[in-house]
């Protein structure tokens, strides 16, 4: 309303629904919705919905990391593909031991906590453990 409502023109108050006023952000349409957790915690207004629709792409497979890894030119994404192959930790580490003589330190110590998280022998050669 553009003006002040008077107390007589009020007839009764009634409750309202829980769900009445803003359920989104101002200024979100056409913008594509957050599934992370914390913007979209669990519960929320069709969260199930919009994870579906708009939560994260399938991890790459070990094949499909390798190719990226030995692919990259620059030690940020030879460091990027080694921090997912950490979070898949299958199969062997033959792969990765030419990255041994890297002479980036931070790829070298990316290595390091990557081989950690597979369980080979030649992985716990390579730690030193």
């Amino acid at each position: 309303m553009a003006r002040a409502i008077t107390r007589g023109e009020l007839h009764r108050v009634r409750r309202v629904n829980q769900v009445s006023g803003w359920r989104y952000s101002p200024n979100e349409h056409g913008r594509r919705p957050c599934a992370c957790p914390v913007c979209l915690p669990r519960g929320a207004f069709k969260a199930a919905d919009i994870r579906a629709r708009y939560g994260d792409p399938p991890m790459p497979t070990k094949p499909e990391l390798v190719a990226q890894m030995t692919a990259a030119t620059t030690p940020d994404e030879i460091g990027e593909a080694l921090w997912s192959l950490a979070a898949r930790n299958r199969g062997d580490a033959k792969d990765l031991v030419y990255l041994l003589t890297h002479s980036d330190p931070s790829v070298r110590a990316e290595l390091a906590n990557t081989l950690v998280a597979y369980r080979d022998r030649q992985a716990i050669e390579l730690c030193g453990s």
